[in-house]
């Protein structure tokens, strides 16, 4: 996963085609998180070690 830098300044969450990392399954607070807005960089950044940590404890990575 990756924070990229929107057209309207906001910053969102995307997944590499060829990532081997799972993607947030539907409906779970890893997905609300990978779906969101945000205002900065670091904030989007936060977002995903918060998404990798959930995906640990789901067991679908070994982190």
């Amino acid at each position: 996963m990756y924070a990229f830098h929107f057209m309207d300044a906001t910053w969102r969450i995307a997944h590499r085609t060829n990532s081997k990392e799972p993607r947030p399954a539907w409906g779970t607070e890893a997905h609300a998180l990978y779906e969101g807005i945000y205002g900065t960089r670091t904030e989007a950044d936060t977002a995903i070690v918060m998404i990798r940590a959930l995906l640990v404890a789901e067991g679908l990575t070994n982190g």
